[in-house]
């Protein structure tokens, strides 16, 4: 049998995390209280070691649901005084890289879900709006394909029926 600080520890990937379980029956929500981090911190920007806490701010995460609950996770995000960038937010393991309300664990789910799925299905399973949803694929999609090299492309095919018909 895990304790919930070695589950929240295990699920997040985090380490040497504190955290408090609490569930609202009439809301169907789990909320997952996660000690903030205040030391060894490393600069997103630089990659600065062990810099000092500068204060820290209460953000919240919704994650992937557990069973018919919606989850979330509360963390007080904190803020570091680098050396080298100044005052600049560290973001926990289970964020994505840019700001966003959602773990990347929920997101993953989300992408995952519209290989196959509408929009409009993928908001209604999750209880957000279908919005919210383009956000996250709009977001993902962008940084995957930012990542991607075309440098050595040299032809590609167009299928000019489709596109006269306006499907591409």
């Amino acid at each position: 049998m895990v304790t919930v600080s070695e589950f929240v520890q295990i699920v997040l990937e985090i380490t040497a995390a504190e955290a408090a379980v609490s569930i609202n029956d009439e809301n169907k929500t789990v909320h997952l209280e996660v000690e903030t981090i205040r030391e060894g911190l490393t600069c997103p920007h630089c990659g600065a070691q062990n810099i000092p806490v500068y204060d820290t701010r209460p953000r919240r995460w919704r994650h992937i649901d557990v069973g018919k609950y919606k989850s979330y996770i509360h963390y007080r995000q904190p803020r570091c005084t680098c050396p080298h960038c100044g005052v600049v937010s560290v973001p926990p393991p289970w964020a994505p890289k840019q700001c966003s309300h959602f773990t990347n664990a929920f997101e993953l789910e989300v992408m995952k879900l519209a290989k196959s799925t509408s929009v409009l299905q993928i908001a209604i399973h999750f209880g957000e709006n279908d919005p919210t949803i383009w956000g996250i694929i709009k977001r993902r999609a962008d940084d995957a394909m930012a990542s991607m090299n075309f440098q050595d492309v040299r032809r590609i095919g167009v299928d000019e029926t489709s596109s006269r018909k306006g499907l591409g």
